[in-house]
C-alpha cells in the first residue's frame, strides 16, 4: 500500500511529511486489530481531543477531529479513510478554504512472530502565507509523532493485555 497521498501537485516549500516507525513486541494480529479502531485517534494523535467515526462500509467511511495545535489554536476536521489489510489511510473529505491539506495513517508489518512494526504517516499541505513558519511547524509534527507513537505503543500493549487477563479468566488461554 502506498503511503504517498492524493493531496495535489503543490510546491514541495508548503508540503510537510512526517514519518515515525515504532517496534511493538506483538504479533502483527494483536496490533492490528488495535491500529485499525480509528475512534482509539484521540488517545494517540496529540493534535486531537475528541474523534467520532462514521462508517459507511466495512472497511470506509469517514471521521471528524476535533483538537489543538500546539496545545493552543483550535481545530477540526473531516477526514475520509479507508481500512486495508495492513492499517488504514485517510484525507481530508473537503478542500479547506485556508489553504491546508491533511492526510496519513498508519501501517502494521511483520518483523517477525512476535514483533510487529507500525509506520504513521503525515502529509501536510500548509497555506502560503505560513511558509516563514515551514520549518517550525515541520519540526512540530516531527515531535508530536514522538509521543503519539509511544502512547500507540503502550495503548496496543496494554489492550492486548486486557484481551489476554480476559481470555484467561474465561479459560480460553491466548
Amino acid at each position: 500500500m502506498a503511503t504517498r497521498t492524493k493531496l495535489g501537485a503543490r510546491p514541495a516549500s508548503l508540503r510537510i511529511s512526517a514519518v515515525r516507525n515504532v517496534v511493538i513486541p506483538l504479533p502483527c494480529e494483536e496490533v492490528l486489530a488495535v491500529v485499525r479502531d480509528i475512534e482509539l485517534l484521540e488517545e494517540v494523535e496529540r493534535k486531537a481531543r475528541q474523534a467520532t467515526v462514521h462508517p459507511t462500509g466495512p472497511d470506509v467511511g469517514w471521521y471528524r477531529v476535533v483538537g489543538k495545535l500546539f496545545r493552543l489554536k483550535s481545530w477540526e476536521g473531516e477526514f475520509t479513510y479507508e481500512q486495508h489489510a495492513h492499517g488504514w489511510h485517510s484525507e481530508d473529505l473537503h478542500p479547506r478554504a485556508d489553504g491546508w491539506g491533511v492526510s496519513g495513517g498508519f501501517l502494521v508489518s511483520r518483523v517477525d512472530a512476535d514483533n510487529s512494526r507500525v509506520t504513521h504517516y503525515e502529509d501536510y499541505i500548509i497555506p502560503s502565507r505560513l511558509r516563514p513558519l515551514r520549518p517550525l511547524l515541520s519540526l512540530y509534527m516531527r515531535r508530536s509523532q514522538v509521543g503519539e507513537m509511544r502512547d500507540l505503543a503502550s495503548l496496543v500493549q496494554r489492550t492486548a493485555a486486557s484481551h489476554s487477563a480476559v481470555a484467561s479468566s474465561l479459560g480460553l488461554g491466548h
